[in-house]
């Protein structure tokens, strides 16, 4: 059975916004800095939980920019394919949150 990712997404937003526990450790992630000195493997593992922090708060923007953070250095850190495949689709995920339809269409030509 498919599951479609949007619906998830919702699922899990509202169960985030419904519990003043899970937005307090939801905005805890989403407003952390980067660590100093990290490498560049973990500042992609850093921004990726970042983005789904921010798209469980409906922060979309910075979603958005922080799922381009996670793609870049998840290309420096030569990520394995699944992996970088995942960054990959929740950047797209990111660009449709954001209305950018011409952004997830590349994003999604460049996981095939």
């Amino acid at each position: 059975m498919l599951v479609d990712p949007q619906l998830t997404r919702r699922h899990r937003r509202a169960a985030v916004l419904g519990d003043p526990a899970k937005i307090a450790a939801s905005t805890a992630v989403a407003d952390q800095q980067p660590p100093a000195g990290a490498s560049t493997q973990e500042l992609g593992e850093f921004y990726f939980r970042r983005t789904l922090a921010a798209g469980e708060l409906g922060r979309t923007k910075q979603r958005l920019e922080d799922a381009k953070q996670v793609v870049a250095y998840g290309e420096q850190a030569n990520f394995q394919p699944q992996r970088l495949n995942s960054y990959l689709q929740q950047l797209s995920f990111s660009y449709r949150a954001n209305g950018d339809w011409k952004g997830e269409w590349e994003t999604l030509e460049k996981r095939l």
